[in-house]
């Protein structure tokens, strides 16, 4: 391809045209091989930008390029014409590159100089902040010939300049020419913030430097980079002398609280006040570290030190004061640090929490618009004034306990009247008190001191639940609920509250926020103070339900979460505050009853009809509100057990109506397992009807709640529950193995092509058929696998155990399953039980475990994979070696000895005093202590066989 061909190529390509030709062209410099025969050419030539930008581009594609080529390379890029800003910058990054990759370091002298002298100012910037940003100095050695070092001997050439020296006359050269060029200064600073870590600091800190670093801050991109500069410099590696010697030579700290205004917003532009505040967080830290080790320090150092530090200190805390969160925020990092490094005595305390308290206050236009970015950015620099806060608190939490006392004390009173910007700072402080308090739990602690308890009592004795502004109102909330011991102590204190929460300042406010909050809150609140809420129960319990029932449709007004939280609330109400079982079970009544009529209004009602998804949510809503409910109640009398056993039908009666819809079963669920608790072997003659539709539509999404009621029915009635899981358990298996493959497939992972995403999906529900199959043995269901209806899936479930305990690495699954073969052989060989089904089946159970089982479970822990010393394998050797112990000790005759010891492990190369000592075997420790090092002997084996 010719120079002329390339060209239109590359016009056509990045056109607007579309087309053959145009796809033809795309195509060509897709599979284009750069050249320098076609590439210079061009690129000497051309005076379209887009042409350049590719040929550029191109240029660190070129291979075999012979010296002369890319010396020609070079002064073509350095003297580019375009004045396009990206192609200069790509222009920059081409002749960086070459400084690096197609120059030997006996050129660089002379292409520096080339560079010094030819290059125009942006260009000859550009290439030195690109040589900055992608070479590696260290490695290629332009550093040490930039800074005039022999190779060899790593010492300076005496007699001339170095690379930098000159580099860094031209660029005051470059600067002056062109002082009002602010693009100039930028890229000027830029280049100095990038060599300032290695470059000779005194090149850096020339007089004419820094004037023209101080003269730049007026200017918002120069300034900004001159700043970042000099951020550079100062956190610079080097001694602690020399780091003092250099601050108080540059003077950076007198000379910024000369020229930088950081009491005015606007006096200077707010992104170099910004940087200014950067930098005096890094100098404040450096300062703390020189601080830390001031032994080693003589009078002299020690004396700039302190007088440094008091610079600093006054502008921190003219940063940390500034009406900007950027420019405050800047300086939060060193705020920190002076809380928890410094002392008591050196640390200002009181400027400290003055400042952090004013800076809490909000803004007076702020909406608290959490949806918002610039208000979320507010909340963030507030989150982190809130941390600094629980610093100072665990630093001196007396003192700041003065101080909160002091900001509550200055507020204008009644609250109710005081400006919110105010009363929330303050009772910010109260809020996040306790978290700086140690020892943990802060709560704990704070209320056991009397000033902090009275500064409560008086908060709660006072108008603030009266306040308008509804975050004020929240906080209040938050706080009482937070420092609820305070309402034990004191009981005649929670009326007031309680009927702030629940009337028009909370539950009927209009705000939904509110609203929301203050149900949740009040479930909180009636939890913690359960002891002293039996005055209270009738008539809360009267009143949430009437608002529940509310024809006006309150419940529609809250979020499905909140109503159930007042269910909850009611449970609690009635279960936990000591009412006689005679009137739970009237004010249990009088709040289900309605709730079962409404349900079944909906079952009869043209709009299930009509709309069976919405119907569907509406009737799980009630379903799950009845569990909500029943969380009051763990082990509740017959009184109430018959009041929530009435809830079982009519939730039976939805699962009927929709069995297909997800919420319907999702609720049911969580229905089910509260009545297990609550109703205990009263729930078991409905659970076969609600097992039978849960199995047949569950999903996926509920499969594991379906695993788990299985398992909770499992441990709670052991035995009493083999009626329900015996019919269940089969469609239950059948079931997982209609939502997953097969488990050939999923244990058979390295010859399958199954993703590994899919592969964990599949068997996170394959675990679940492990789990429950093991908790039916394990809690003494295992009469189910023999029942008529399971009886002859019984290999099936031996075989796929077994698969799973020896292919399945999850530890959790091979626990499941070695667990599932120690509980039946435990049961079921020689238990001296004359079942005649257990009977029917024994030999063959025994023939499969000692023929299949055992000889499997051997060659599994001899493999890699499995590590005697992890703790979960050493678990899963501990189960199968009481699994051994039960065989060898209830097998009459030599069955254990022909089949295990002169089977199994002689087929695996055990040594003769290895099976000694197994056929010596007399409890189940030494059991496991044999085979423990009998696989230690094994594996020892197996790795000198390997090796030779």
């Amino acid at each position: 391809m010719t120079p002329l061909e390339l060209e239109q190529c590359i016009l056509l390509a990045y056109s607007d045209v579309t087309g053959e030709k145009h796809w033809q062209a795309t195509r060509a410099l897709a599979e284009y091989q750069a050249d320098a025969a076609t590439l210079l050419p061009l690129l000497q030539t051309t005076t379209h930008e887009t042409v350049l930008f590719f040929c550029l581009t191109s240029c660190f594609k070129l291979q075999n390029s012979t010296f002369t080529e890319k010396t020609q390379l070079w002064h073509l890029v350095l003297h580019i014409s375009s004045e396009a800003p990206h192609v200069r910058t790509k222009a920059a990054v081409v002749l960086a590159y070459l400084l690096q990759y197609a120059f030997q370091p006996c050129d660089w002298n002379t292409t520096f100089q080339e560079l010094q002298q030819e290059a125009p100012p942006d260009l000859y910037f550009k290439t030195l902040i690109a040589l900055a940003e992608d070479c590696d100095f260290d490695s290629c050695g332009i550093k040490d010939v930039m800074r005039g070092y022999h190779k060899t001997t790593i010492t300076t050439i005496q007699g001339q300049p170095t690379i930098v020296a000159q580099l860094m006359d031209t660029l005051l050269r470059h600067v002056s020419q062109h002082d009002k060029d602010e693009t100039i200064l930028t890229l000027a600073f830029s280049v100095l913030r990038d060599f300032a870590s290695w470059v000779d600091v005194t090149l850096l800190i020339q007089d004419q430097v820094m004037m023209l670093v101080l003269s730049s801050l007026s200017s918002s991109s120069a300034g900004v980079a001159a700043v970042q500069f000099l951020q550079e410099l100062v956190s610079r590696g080097m001694n602690d002398e020399r780091k003092l010697e250099l601050l108080q030579q540059v003077d950076v700290l007198h000379k910024l609280h000369v020229h930088v205004n950081l009491e005015t917003v606007d006096a200077n532009p707010i992104e170099v006040v910004i940087e200014v505040a950067k930098l005096i967080d890094v100098t404040g830290q450096e300062l703390i570290s020189i601080r830390m080790d001031t032994a080693s320090l003589d009078s002299e150092y020690t004396a700039i030190l302190q007088k440094l530090w008091l610079q600093v200190m006054e502008l921190f805390f003219r940063c940390l004061a500034f009406d900007d969160i950027d420019v405050s925020g800047a300086v939060l990092p060193l705020a920190s640090r002076i809380v928890t490094t410094l002392q008591n005595d050196d640390m200002p305390a009181l400027q400290l929490l003055n400042i952090v308290h004013a800076q809490m206050k909000y803004p007076n236009d702020y909406q608290f618009d959490y949806q918002d970015d610039d208000e979320a950015e507010e909340e963030v620099y507030r989150a982190d004034l809130r941390k600094l806060y629980q610093k100072l608190v665990r630093a001196c939490p007396d003192f700041c306990l003065q101080f909160l006392c002091q900001a509550l004390a200055n507020l204008s009173v009644p609250l109710s009247t005081s400006p919110t910007s105010d009363i929330e700072a303050a009772l910010r402080l109260v809020h996040h008190y306790c978290e700086g308090i140690r020892p943990p739990p802060g709560l704990k602690t704070v209320m056991k001191q009397p000033t902090f308890c009275a500064v409560l009592t008086a908060l709660h004795q006072s108008d603030v639940v009266d306040h308008p502004h509804r975050e004020v109102l929240l906080l209040y909330y938050d706080l009482s609920v937070r420092y609820y011991p305070i309402f034990i102590k004191e009981p005649q204190l929670l009326p007031k509250l309680l009927g702030g929460l629940s009337g028009e300042r909370g539950l009927l406010h209009a705000h939904p926020r509110v609203k929301s909050r203050s149900c949740y809150l009040l479930l909180r609140l009636v939890k913690s103070v359960i002891k002293v809420m039996r005055p209270y129960v009738e008539t809360a319990v009267t009143g949430i339900q009437g608002l529940l029932t509310n024809p006006n449709g309150y419940q529609q007004q809250l979020r499905p979460d909140d109503a159930l939280y007042l269910f909850e609330t009611m449970g609690l109400l009635l279960g936990k505050t000591g009412l006689a079982p005679a009137n739970q079970q009237t004010s249990l009544a009088q709040v289900v009853s309605p709730h079962i009529r409404s349900m079944e209004q909906m079952l009869h009602s043209d709009f299930l009809q009509r709309d069976p998804e919405s119907c569907g949510e509406r009737l799980a809503a009630s379903v799950a509100a009845i569990a909500y409910l029943s969380k009051g109640f763990k082990d509740p009398p017959v009184e109430v057990q018959l009041v929530l056993a009435e809830t079982i039908s009519i939730t039976l009666s939805v699962l009927e109506t929709l069995p297909e819809n997800d919420d319907v079963r999702s609720k049911t669920f969580v229905l089910l397992q509260r009545m297990i608790l609550c109703l205990h072997t009263k729930i078991l003659p409905t659970m076969p009807r609600f097992l039978r539709l849960l199995i047949e539509h569950c999903t996926t999404e509920d499969i594991q709640d379906l695993a788990q009621l299985l398992n909770q029915l499992s441990i709670k009635f052991g035995a009493d529950a083999i009626p329900v899981i015996d019919p269940a358990l089969l469609p239950f298996l059948r079931k997982c193995h209609e939502l997953v493959p097969s488990v050939g497939e999923v244990v058979a992972s390295a010859s399958s092509h199954v993703p590994p995403h899919l592969l964990t999906e599949q068997l996170s529900v394959k675990k679940l058929t492990f789990t429950v199959l093991q908790h039916v043995v394990t809690y003494r269901l295992s009469p189910v696998l023999l029942s008529p209806t399971n009886a002859n899936s019984l290999e099936l479930v031996l075989g796929t155990m077994n698969e799973a305990a020896i292919h399945v690495q999850d530890p959790v699954v091979k626990k499941a399953c070695t667990t599932f073969f120690r509980e039946l052989v435990d049961q079921w060989v020689d238990d001296g039980s004359s079942n005649e089904a257990i009977c029917s089946v024994r030999a063959g159970f025994l023939r499969f475990v000692l023929q299949v089982y055992i000889p499997g479970m051997l060659q599994c822990m001899l493999s890699p994979a499995f590590d005697r010393e992890d703790a979960i394998h050493a678990r899963n050797l501990s189960e199968f070696a009481n699994t051994l112990f039960l065989l060898k000790s209830r097998i009459p005759g030599n069955e254990f000895e022909q089949n295990v010891i002169c089977g199994a492990l002689a087929s695996l190369g055990c040594p003769p005093e290895a099976l000694t000592a197994f056929d010596q075997v007399t409890t189940q420790q030494e059991m496991e202590l044999c085979l423990r090092e009998t696989l230690k002997v094994l594996k020892q084996a197996q790795q000198t066989s390997t090796s030779t």
